[in-house]
């Protein structure tokens, strides 16, 4: 291996052990606990108004999408963000020749 490739992999395994550390899921779930505190669990307070609106269907409304639709859109691009937190991220050094 060249000494530019050793670089790399050393770079790539440094950035992979911070990133997919447990102190990470710790900051993401404070993160989390803490907007949902400044809030006030708006995500629990309002979601009945969220599942009336998803299925409402403005009559007016030419363009666009509806609402029923961006959801589930959204929802078939979930898997790709499990499967990434389950696979871990692409490791760099395995492309490296």
């Amino acid at each position: 291996m060249t000494m530019l490739a050793i670089t790399i992999e050393s770079i790539s395994q440094t950035l992979s052990s911070w990133v997919w550390s447990p102190a990470l899921v710790v900051l993401c779930l404070c993160s989390a606990l803490y907007f949902s505190i400044r809030t006030r669990f708006v995500q629990v307070r309002r979601f009945g108004e969220m599942a009336k609106l998803l299925f409402y269907t403005d009559k007016t409304q030419k363009t666009g999408i509806p609402s029923f639709q961006a959801f589930a859109n959204s929802v078939h691009v979930a898997p790709v963000y499990v499967g990434v937190a389950v696979a871990g991220c692409w490791d760099l050094s395995s492309s490296v020749a």
